[in-house]
């Protein structure tokens, strides 16, 4: 085990010590850089604070739009048909043209908030709402498991 404060290995029993309110494990030249606690005295000293947990969430639940395959080809043929080349179109929404160009080309997927704004200055859509499979399983159940999904090959 090594000391938590400089690094050491540790040979034995770690000092157990409490520095700025955080419990180190140490060794012995370390110890004297905080106060020595008892196993009973840790229990103590955490009693007084709450924990807290946050719940975890999935990122694909925030998710509800997601964009369209030909993104390109639809923003291009909005910016051509009101007469702007890309150049004038990123003065418009404060981008660089440079973007723009890689968007049309579909080098690079844009961020939500260049969405934006491209639908509003083009009166475009660029996303579509997401649909969820309606999937069933064997058994009636509304999840899918390896077993519905795989075939077994047996000798």
């Amino acid at each position: 085990m090594q000391c938590e404060m400089c690094g050491s290995e540790i040979i034995g029993k770690p000092n157990r010590i409490i520095v700025e309110g955080t419990e180190l494990a140490v060794c012995g030249g370390c110890a004297r850089y905080g106060k020595e606690v008892k196993s009973s005295e840790t229990k103590n000293f955490f009693s007084g604070f709450k924990r807290v947990t946050k719940a975890k969430r999935s990122i694909f639940d925030s998710i509800s739009d997601e964009l369209v395959s030909d993104y390109g080809a639809k923003i291009r043929i909005a910016r051509q048909q009101r007469g702007w080349s890309s150049e004038e179109l990123a003065k418009k929404i404060n981008e660089k043209e440079s973007l723009l160009k890689k968007v049309e080309r579909e080098d690079i997927t844009p961020e939500d908030a260049l969405i934006k704004k491209l639908e509003s200055v083009l009166s475009i859509e660029l996303t579509e709402g997401i649909t969820e499979a309606n999937v069933s399983g064997k058994k009636g159940r509304s999840t899918l498991t390896l077993g519905d999904v795989v075939n077994v090959k047996r000798k």
